[in-house]
């Protein structure tokens, strides 16, 4: 019994790493994809602003 519970610890953290790796690598491509949005935003903006003062 007591090897059956060690082993359902090990691979409940076992999947719990795993879903915390998938969650960081799901954060950092939404950060990625933000930020790009972001600068294309200012850029657009940076248009019109300069097309306003011509």
């Amino acid at each position: 019994m007591r090897t059956f519970t060690g082993l359902l610890a090990i691979a409940a953290t076992v999947l719990m790493i795993g879903a915390c790796t998938s969650t960081w690598q799901g954060v950092k491509q939404d950060t990625r994809e933000n930020t790009r949005a972001v600068g294309q935003g200012v850029q657009d903006v940076g248009k019109k602003i300069e097309k306003q003062t011509e």
